[in-house]
């Protein structure tokens, strides 16, 4: 408690407002590195060799989930699924189906 009191003594001492503003808005950059990117770039050309290998059915889950976010209840309507379970099943066969063929690629 004693240290937590001494950091906010500090503060008062010296408040924000006297350091400079570019000190104040300097924050670490997040931007991926060189690696990251060349992995990035090798991930989506498996995702994307891997997603011509299934059928159009299959594509259409994968995109739908996993690209265009839907919900079960969107994915049941536009994949002509009887239910949002039916459609959950599905998308998860795909994405599974997918993910085999991606470490194949």
């Amino acid at each position: 408690m004693n240290k937590i009191r001494d950091e906010v003594r500090k503060v008062k001492r010296r408040p924000l407002d006297s350091l400079d503003d570019a000190d104040a808005l300097e924050l670490p950059a997040h931007d991926p590195t060189p690696d990251q990117l060349t992995l990035d770039a090798e991930e989506e050309r498996k995702y994307k060799a891997a997603l011509a290998l299934l059928t159009e059915e299959e594509r259409m889950l994968v995109v739908g989930r996993i690209e265009l976010d839907y919900n079960y209840d969107q994915l049941a309507l536009v994949a002509n699924r009887a239910t949002p379970g039916a459609a959950r099943m599905a998308a998860r066969r795909a994405i599974l189906k997918l993910a085999e063929k991606m470490s194949r690629v």
